[in-house]
């Protein structure tokens, strides 16, 4: 989910598209988060007070959710939530550490050749939950069945430079990889968004999913509830808690009052205004992530008016960045540069930060006969902030002469001829509570 090129493979399924970023951070799930100082369903540091860790207990998270059609094939996980079961469940090659920068995850370590179009990957000895061992037939098969172009999963894109048909087992832990170019960040695509591992020939995850994560599968109602359990021979070692519970709430009203009630620990996604709200009273505390998230506005560019280079630049030029951050997100942000990947180690830092120039944008927008533009902005209220940036960037653009008609979607964004996306899916950078 996460570099700076905008037709890079890191970005699944959001290539030939132009970005006006508003926030900037880093990667990872992007959550605003409160969590509850003492809930009734664990135990461990919030009921002993000892700040010592403790075997034991079921932590419940409450996050939104996508409904009756939720599943818990982890490679087709869009959502906050599909990503924490995801992740729970499953395990990827590689994933992104605290810098970061890619670290082996079911990946013992990898090895280029000279011309950086080869890679061959060792795998560390690792088990699944029905206590197979993971193994290089089972890297590839989940690798190809993404790339399936019959099928629309997360990190098809991201996977793109590799040459599925070309790679190969050199034995059951050694995989030689074959790129259709040289990639020097290679390992970056090993920890794309969605890149999970699963079994050789597995496709059914709603009954019983096998993943080598960290928690097993007990339960799972689509649109209501799951419920895992501790893996006991995860390979990075046991978690403490017992069980872990994902609860769907898709109002934050609803997740707030959980948390506040004990019916949760873990409440997802709340505004930095319901944060503050309930800041230092005792009754939860507030989890900090810097730059965990990134928000933008994503442009069609394969169609008008988004094709004409003058119309994007135009839309650049009218966002006012720091009244969308102070606004949409109360100031728990920072100012994004329209480029992915801020606080990556090759973000291009350096570029000049663009301003709000409406008399630029209304002379562009005149040289490309768009005067008077009508724009459907689609958004939904899936994710913190993203309405209210909408709202936000409509009164905006209506400075420049541009007309943005808010499409509120539920769960999904749709895609149509002059739309203009607030995106569900792009990895949000925000300074996350």
């Amino acid at each position: 989910m996460n570099d700076v090129p905008m037709n890079d493979p890191q970005l699944p399924g959001l290539r030939r598209r132009g970005f006006l970023t508003v926030a900037g951070g880093a990667a990872g799930l992007g959550a605003l988060a409160l969590t509850g100082c003492a809930g009734s369903g664990t135990s461990g540091t919030a009921a002993k007070g000892d700040g010592k860790p403790k075997r034991g207990g079921r932590l419940r998270a409450a996050f939104a959710g996508g409904g009756a059609s939720e599943t818990l094939d982890p490679h087709l996980a869009n959502l906050f939530a599909d990503v924490a079961r995801a992740k729970a469940l499953f395990d990827k090659l590689a994933d992104y550490g605290p810098d970061l920068s890619a670290r082996p995850r079911l990946a013992e370590k990898w090895e280029p050749n000279a011309g950086l179009d080869r890679w061959t990957i060792t795998l560390r000895e690792a088990a699944f939950h029905n206590g197979k061992p993971v193994t290089a037939a089972d890297i590839l098969y989940s690798y190809r069945r993404i790339t399936d172009p019959r099928k629309a999963f997360r990190a098809k894109a991201s996977l793109e430079p590799i040459d599925l048909k070309a790679s190969r087992a050199l034995d059951a832990r050694t995989i030689e990889f074959i790129l259709k170019r040289p990639t020097a960040e290679f390992p970056n695509l090993l920890a794309a968004f969605g890149a999970y591992i699963v079994p050789e020939g597995e496709d059914d995850f709603d009954t019983k999913p096998v993943g080598s994560g960290p928690f097993r599968f007990v339960s799972f109602s689509p649109g209501k509830s799951a419920v895992f359990k501790r893996n006991e021979d995860y390979w990075d070692g046991a978690p403490y808690l017992d069980e872990l519970e994902f609860v769907v709430a898709n109002e934050e009203s609803a997740r707030i009052n959980a948390l506040l009630g004990g019916q949760v620990e873990y409440a997802h996604e709340l505004n930095p205004t319901t944060a503050r709200a309930h800041e230092g009273k005792g009754q939860i505390a507030i989890v900090r992530l810097r730059g965990s998230a990134m928000q933008s506005f994503a442009m069609k560019t394969d169609r008008k008016p988004f094709d004409d280079k003058r119309v994007r630049e135009a839309f650049f030029l009218i966002a006012d960045r720091k009244e969308l951050v102070d606004g949409a997100l109360s100031g728990a942000g920072e100012i994004g540069n329209d480029l992915f990947g801020k606080g990556y180690e090759y973000y291009a830092a350096g570029l000049p930060q663009r301003e709000q120039d409406l008399d630029r944008a209304k002379a562009l927008l005149k040289q490309a006969g768009a005067e008077g533009l009508k724009v459907t902005l689609d958004t939904s209220p899936v994710a913190a902030g993203f309405t209210e940036a909408a709202a936000i960037f409509r009164d905006q653009a209506a400075k420049a002469g541009v007309t943005l008609q808010k499409d509120r979607q539920q769960g999904q964004l749709l895609e149509g001829h002059s739309r203009l996306r607030h995106p569900l899916l792009l990895p949000l950078r925000r300074h996350a509570h």
